[in-house]
């Protein structure tokens, strides 16, 4: 293989998390020489086209995935890595025509989706050359299949996420609003996981009794208005699709992450809003579950918690110590930039997409 390869990218189509996040990966594979050519799902995993109906969406989607595979079969590509959401159905076929035609096949995997469709995982991964995986535990689940694994976390654009700190240009911490004496907490996410959120709305409630308080959602706007509360102005809903969610996160003072305890796929979440949160230089709460765990060492980046007296606690010490949130929130910044940028990793993700192999890990 020449220093410069031919990359196919065979994804779950735009607005996707995982599609987003890896995204600046392949932009930094193509500043580092190599070629890459991007299949989406159109209409994404996610969407159909309203006008047509979901079943004639679904079909339409189904016959551009063939034509794109024969385009990956007359490609002449020397890797093609296959996104976990790329084709979000219990059947393999496609995944089995892909494999057919690739000279090399790697899969990128950054969620549970084995949860949903165990069968199918196992199948793919132990067909493909190599598998990226976005965590330990998710690691831990394919190795069975496919010994040949590296681990890629979830990573922002450096050059996008900076530190609020850096970005004010200033050494005390106060926020960057028109208003400085309001605390302005922030969720990002995609619209149905908002619902996370009315587990902890009591406790933003119960805080904003006692000091100026806004909860920033950063969401779909399909999902806009879907929390009650009788606190006028308490929530302020963004839409995430017109936003610069870089930007809007320097505004705030603090991120959350909460995620419902025993839930199996809390165990292999990749956390791409913590990082996000990090990167920027919030201190976090979240959740004390799976990677959560390893992103936050509970009282140095921010704090782990389980119920609503330690979310309360959590947030109430945030809120009363500016000189905290500010030692917190650099500490965080120096963790994701440590590990969970595209800079660090994009030599590891590249060895991963061209090199490394099944027969290297046997």
């Amino acid at each position: 293989m020449s220093d410069r390869a031919r990359i196919a990218y065979f994804n779950g189509g735009t607005g996707v998390p995982s599609v987003i996040f890896r995204t600046p990966m392949f932009d930094r594979l193509e500043e580092r020489g190599h070629r890459v050519r991007r299949y989406p799902s159109i209409p994404n995993r996610y969407g159909h086209l309203p006008a047509l109906g979901w079943r004639v969406s679904q079909r339409l989607k189904y016959a551009i995935r063939r034509w794109q595979i024969r385009r990956i079969a007359q490609g002449s590509f020397d890797s093609v890595v296959l996104e976990t959401g790329a084709v979000h159905s219990d059947d393999d076929v496609l995944e089995s025509e892909l494999r057919g035609v690739a000279k090399r096949l790697v899969y990128d995997i950054d969620d549970a989706v084995f949860l949903l469709f165990p069968e199918k995982i196992s199948k793919i991964a132990a067909q493909c050359d190599h598998v990226i995986a976005g965590n330990q535990a998710i690691a831990d689940w394919i190795r069975p299949h496919n010994r040949s694994i590296t681990i890629v976390p979830t990573c922002v654009d450096e050059r996008q996420y900076v530190s609020k700190w850096a970005a004010e240009g200033r050494a005390t911490a106060r926020p960057v609003t028109d208003d400085p004496g309001t605390l302005r907490i922030g969720w990002v996410g995609s619209a149905g996981n908002v619902r996370l959120l009315e587990e902890i709305l009591p406790v933003m409630e119960n805080l904003a009794e006692q000091i100026p308080l806004r909860l920033h959602i950063i969401t779909s706007r399909q999902a806009h208005g879907s929390l009650n509360t009788q606190h006028k102005d308490l929530l302020v809903w963004m839409d995430i699709d017109r936003s610069d969610v870089a930007l809007q996160l320097r505004q705030l003072d603090v991120g959350i992450m909460p995620l419902p305890e025993g839930d199996r796929w809390s165990t292999f979440k990749c956390n791409a809003k913590m990082v996000q949160y990090m990167a920027s230089g919030l201190p976090t709460v979240a959740t004390d579950v799976g990677f959560n765990r390893t992103l936050i060492d509970d009282g140095r980046e921010g704090f782990l918690v389980n119920e609503r007296t330690q979310w309360q606690a959590a947030l109430e010490r945030l809120a009363a110590d500016a000189c905290l949130r500010e030692t917190m929130g650099r500490a965080a910044h120096r963790r994701m930039y440590g590990q969970f940028t595209v800079a660090e990793q994009v030599q590891n993700y590249e060895q991963a997409v061209l090199y490394r192999s099944r027969r290297g890990a046997e």
